[in-house]
């Protein structure tokens, strides 16, 4: 025969039960002369790569352990951060794999993740093998989220990144058990001689794309969050019970009421308002916050799984925890008419809505009552009760309304009045899932006075908190003065100015909105202050809040069930109010920064998911209606295209350039619009437009439209962004130029 394949040689040796020399082998496989060298050097590299063990004497064996170096695959990371990995180069006749406890990567290198490769040095003890990386072997960059599927003889992989229009090939060894509609993670092979480009291997699968849950699944998984809770973070929880009243104020007797949306699960936050004012004229307030430091102590498996999400996520149709249910929707949901553990603080402010005072404390609370928005709102605004909001009118949600009112002054009333708080009216759209999670419509949530009672207390209790301890601030930085040349540009077109040379402060853009609020068009003017922003942020600096308007001591500490900045905010009340013995500690101190950079990077990411699951499911809605046509408005511009957003369903497309009336497009930025260099008509951002559905993907989420009546162009009737300058010369997008198969959506947003 010829050369051995190396599978042979190992079960060989394994039967043989001892060693055999290179010459012995050679006879047994019957290698001829010719061979000789090749079968030397399969030998030689079997050696290498740990597959054989070569004793004394030149016999070969195969090994009873690991080699001294060679290539794991991570299997495991325990909660505590201990990362785990199996050798990939293993016979079956060895028996079970080894494990391998990897030595903690050095500074700068980030820790490998389940499913990295990497080549390492291996170190036998009595406690088994250790290993130290000496170079990773995959890169997260090359890593693709897709689905697998079967074309003629071959597997591919379709990416689920709308902006990847790439054909991957699957060969059958790589699908690692992957079959044909399969939701996969595959990593990009390196090329070699014989191997097409854009070859993936499987890494791992998630699911198949029939499963109703399919697009959270690829929202969850693109984004790196966690969906399952270990054995060791749910242990913690079994045996958990609401405490005494040992160290704790009893404040059973307070009436505090909850108000959430009606399909309120976790209920964290409740308050109430004594009806009476204090000696000095004072409003006096009670906010109570589950009292989630109780339970979650720092160190625990519990705490780190909840560092590690750093907040709850909200997908159309499921909800990702930060804290397991029995604390999330039992221990932690300030239930009516039950003991809860509660860090509570006294608010006493003046009828200008200044704070004058405020305690904190440890308690335990008995919620008078849970309601929705819409109950508090037909009381409290119309007047309208039920049977149990008809005994709460008068002595509680009566104070809680006219204590708001002195609120929401202070906050957006015109300095010095007020603060002079920003105040976008950006409504709000919640994508509406059957039983079979499948997108049926989208409905605009409904935003009532109940909604801003509670928010400005919430506001009014992290303030307290902030100015109380210095631990993670809520910052909010002023905008960019690039942002707001350009937002001043943009505002001209309506006939407004905001002064120049300096960033306008958020009572200016208060004017603004003002100024628009009966326009046509305000909503324009809304999204491009909203655009001007700079993105909200946890930090233990104190640079304030610009959007409300707050100098100084701005911190979250009213949602502790769904975000970890409020337990670390807990935790630093705890220690500075001597409220028992789990508060923050010095050494929790001296990496806050850390912590800070991590929630917000984890905020981020969880925002991400989010927008991304929204689009898939509208894609996935839009693609039963191909060729059917909405109104809709131009929300972005870029030289390949327009992005068009639905005004029913908020669902977006684009519109590439080359489907538009035939002509040479340039675009032009300070006129936020695509503008015909032979015609002179304008496709300009925010311009309604009327748009056909051409093509709708559920997994990647991209949508392509058709402008219908696009031959007079899309403009905003009633502004003036000043003359349009065009050149039959100048160069720019022509229908048609560009290469066959290209699209405007291979462009990206």
């Amino acid at each position: 025969m010829a050369v051995p394949s190396a599978q042979q040689i190992i079960d060989f040796l394994a039967a043989a039960k001892k060693p055999h020399t290179k010459n012995e082998l050679a006879r047994a496989f019957k290698v001829k002369s010719d061979d000789r060298l090749p079968f030397k050097q399969l030998l030689r590299a079997m050696q290498k790569d740990g597959s054989l063990a070569k004793h004394p004497g030149g016999a070969f064996s195969l090994p009873d352990g690991l080699p001294e170096v060679g290539t794991i695959e991570i299997t495991d990371v325990s909660i505590d951060g201990e990362v785990y990995g199996r050798p990939t180069k293993w016979s079956e006749n060895q028996g079970e794999k080894p494990r391998v406890v990897m030595t903690p990567e050095r500074k700068g290198r980030p820790a490998m993740a389940k499913g990295d490769r990497a080549l390492v040095r291996f170190k036998k003890s009595a406690e088994g093998y250790s290993g130290v990386t000496i170079r990773t072997l995959d890169a997260p960059e090359n890593r693709i989220l897709g689905t697998v599927k079967k074309q003629g003889r071959d597997f591919i992989l379709t990416s689920a990144n709308k902006k990847d229009h790439t054909i991957y090939v699957i060969p059958a060894a790589d699908l690692n058990g992957a079959e044909s509609g399969h939701i996969v993670i595959a990593e990009i092979q390196p090329t070699r001689r014989g191997t097409p480009q854009g070859t993936v291997r499987v890494r791992e699968v998630i699911g198949a794309l029939s499963d109703p849950k399919a697009i959270s699944m690829i929202a969850v998984h693109e984004m790196g969050l966690r969906t399952e809770f270990s054995a060791a973070v749910l242990d913690e929880t079994k045996n958990m019970k609401v405490p005494g009243l040992e160290g704790r104020e009893d404040m059973r007797h307070i009436p505090l009421v909850t108000i959430d949306p009606a399909d309120a699960r976790d209920r964290d936050d409740a308050v109430y308002v004594y009806p009476d004012k204090t000696p000095e004229g004072w409003t006096h307030l009670v906010v109570a916050i589950a009292d989630v430091s109780h339970y979650v102590k720092a160190g625990s498996a519990l705490d780190k799984e909840a560092f590690a999400r750093g907040n709850s996520t909200y997908l159309p149709d499921m909800v990702i925890p930060m804290l397991p249910e029995q604390l999330s929707n039992n221990l932690c949901s300030l239930a009516p008419n039950e003991n809860r553990a509660c860090v509570a603080v006294d608010i006493f402010f003046d009828d200008k809505g200044n704070l004058q005072k405020y305690k904190f404390k440890r308690g335990i609370m008995r919620s008078a009552a849970a309601l929705s928005y819409e109950q508090a709102q037909a009381a409290m605004v119309d007047g309208i009760t039920d049977d149990v909001t008809g005994p709460l009118l008068e002595p509680i949600l009566k104070p809680l309304f006219e204590a708001y009112k002195i609120l929401r002054k202070a906050s957006h009333a015109v300095p010095p009045d007020g603060r002079g708080a920003l105040n976008l009216a950006m409504p709000e759209r919640k994508i509406v899932v059957d039983e079979n999670n499948k997108m049926v419509g989208v409905r605009v949530r409904p935003h009532f006075e109940a909604h801003e009672v509670i928010e400005e207390m919430m506001v009014l209790a992290n303030l307290a908190a902030g100015l109380a301890e210095d631990s993670i601030f809520r910052v909010h930085d002023q905008p960019t003065p690039a942002k707001m040349e350009a937002l001043a540009e943009y505002l001209q077109a309506f006939g407004i100015t905001i002064p120049p040379g300096k960033i306008p402060d958020a009572t200016t853009l208060n004017d603004v909105l003002r100024k628009v609020e009966n326009h046509p068009h305000k909503h324009l003017v809304n999204e491009a202050i909203l655009r001007g922003m700079a993105r909200a942020e946890y930090s233990p600096d104190d640079i304030g809040h610009y959007g409300l308007a707050i100098k100084k001591g701005y911190a979250h500490f009213t949602s502790p069930i769904r975000r970890y900045s409020d337990l670390v905010k807990h935790r630093g009340l705890i220690a500075k109010f001597n409220l028992g013995r789990d508060g923050l500690k010095d050494e929790d101190r001296a990496v806050l920064s850390e912590v800070a950079e991590h929630i917000s990077a984890t905020e981020r990411a969880s925002a991400q998911a989010e927008r991304n699951a929204v689009d898939r499911f509208a894609a996935a809605f839009l693609a039963q209606q191909v060729g059917a046509q909405f109104n809709g408005s131009i929300r972005g511009v870029t030289g390949a295209g327009l992005f068009v957003r639905l005004d029913d369903t908020g669902a977006e497309g684009f519109v590439p350039t080359r489907s538009l009336p035939r002509d040479r497009y340039v675009h032009n930025e300070k006129q936020h619009a695509l503008i015909g260099q032979n015609t002179g008509i304008v496709f300009r951002m925010g311009a309604p437009v009327r748009a056909a559905v051409v093509m709708a993907e559920r997994i990647s989420g991209n949508a392509v439209f058709e402008l219908v009546g696009a031959e007079n162009g899309a403009d905003i009737p009633g502004a003036n962004f000043g003359e349009i300058s065009f050149n039959p010369h100048q160069g720019g997008h022509r229908r048609g130029n560009q290469r066959r198969g290209q699209s405007g959506p291979r462009r990206g947003r």
